[in-house]
């Protein structure tokens, strides 16, 4: 069973990537919209999230809870 730094990182390095929301344990969310908005830390245990600009927190892998993935849309 892969953790969920491995599920993240997966998920960041696909080839058709689709747009997806981390839920941290404490209810916080943060929308992931391209594989640049998210760094996932060699050891899986840490997850750096970015906005636009800048880094915008870090999280602990065992601080996140969930990620949701956006409905794709067809053309």
């Amino acid at each position: 069973m892969k953790t969920i730094g491995e599920e993240i990182r997966d998920r960041l390095l696909a080839e058709q990537f689709t747009p997806f929301t981390i839920v941290a344990t404490d209810g916080r969310q943060f929308r992931i919209a391209s594989p640049g908005h998210a760094h996932v830390h060699p050891n899986r245990k840490f997850v750096s999230v970015y906005n636009e600009k800048t880094l915008h927190c870090i999280l602990p892998a065992h601080r996140i809870s969930t990620f949701e993935v956006e409905a794709e849309h067809p053309n």
